[in-house]
């Protein structure tokens, strides 16, 4: 079996790089999209990817739009397990809940 195959689609470039160093760390091959149409578009036309990661605010293609359209297009890719969360405002910091 091959690296886990992550596609990574975040339009913060600090946060992108960030996740992408950690993850490729671990040895997992990491592929950056910064739109939600870029990142639609690599889920069409690539081999299916192992986890998507994805931002909810992206330019272009909201991250569940993006969810909805990946699953259309590939629902084998997007036969696993999901975790939804909800991002809340505390302090001024968004915090998962």
């Amino acid at each position: 079996m091959g690296a886990v195959r992550i596609l990574l689609i975040e339009d913060d470039r600090l946060v992108a790089g960030m996740i992408r160093d950690t993850l490729a760390a671990e040895g997992w091959e990491v592929t950056v999209r910064e739109d939600g149409g870029s990142g639609l578009a690599e889920i069409k036309d690539e081999t299916p990817y192992d986890l998507i990661i994805t931002d909810y605010e992206l330019p272009g293609v909201d991250g569940v739009r993006l969810a909805r359209c990946a699953h259309r297009a590939s629902p084998e890719a997007c036969a696993g397990r999901h975790v939804y969360g909800k991002l809340r405002r505390v302090g001024g910091a968004r915090r998962w809940r």
